[in-house]
């Protein structure tokens, strides 16, 4: 993971704080993402909480076999990302943009995180792990927080029962749900790292401006950082 987070410095002084909304983020065009509206809504009290599925949805359909090609194609849609920012601040030199089309292409987001999450008794070739990962670590940059275990295994469960009401995840391909989940693992990578360069002063940096590019992440997303909070039972509503 440090080589990983090493290759991130790397962007910093070129590409500050990636642009996470629903126009440039492809995790949030997915079907799958309208289960943050659905939490959402019923957390803020909007909707009323529907009824538990008698049919608890499984593991296996939560779950995909990864491939290293689909892997590829998301890491290139955020590298290609990161190269036009470059292009656009003129920032980005010949000699930087093969740096990072080199290390970043030897990059597996999925087992970068399965290091991390793992031993928590989580698999991230799963897309409930790939939502919780994100919505708590972005949470956890606005509020500055640390969840515990608890909250997080809390916030799992909750995004786990909310697929008994999305019945069209059944006929979801693997490659569709990889896709999904590796979005939103290099979306939290990114984050971590601006959140990582704002405290260590990197020129172009800062707390308000990392923690607007989150707060707009999420709005793509469709979850109001203003109205909702993670807490001990997972997404809720502030008091």
């Amino acid at each position: 993971m440090k080589k990983f987070l090493i290759l991130f410095a790397l962007l910093s002084p070129t590409v500050l704080a990636q642009n996470t909304s629903s126009s440039s983020n492809p995790a949030a065009s997915s079907p799958l993402s309208s289960v943050f509206d659905q939490i959402s809504q019923q957390a803020a009290g909007d909707k009323p909480t529907p009824a538990v599925s008698n049919k608890p949805v499984s593991d296996k359909l939560l779950s995909f076999k990864p491939s290293s090609k689909v892997s590829a194609d998301i890491r290139n849609t955020f590298i290609n990302g990161f190269i036009a920012q470059g292009q656009r601040n003129g920032t980005l030199t010949p000699a930087l943009e093969k740096q990072v089309r080199d290390g970043f292409g030897k990059v597996d987001i999925a087992a970068e995180y399965q290091k991390l999450l793992g031993p928590k008794g989580f698999d991230v070739y799963n897309v409930v792990t790939a939502m919780t990962l994100y919505v708590v670590s972005a949470f956890q940059i606005l509020d500055d927080l640390q969840t515990t275990d608890a909250t997080d295994r809390a916030t799992y469960d909750q995004f786990k029962k909310a697929f008994g009401q999305v019945p069209a995840i059944a006929k979801m391909s693997d490659a569709d749900k990889q896709k999904f989940a590796e979005a939103l693992m290099w979306l939290t990578a990114l984050q971590a790292n601006d959140l990582e360069q704002a405290k260590k002063g990197t020129k172009g940096y800062t707390l308000e401006n990392v923690k607007e590019s989150v707060s707009s992440s999420l709005k793509g997303f469709k979850i109001d950082p203003e109205r909702l909070k993670i807490g001990e039972r997972g997404l809720q509503a502030r008091k």
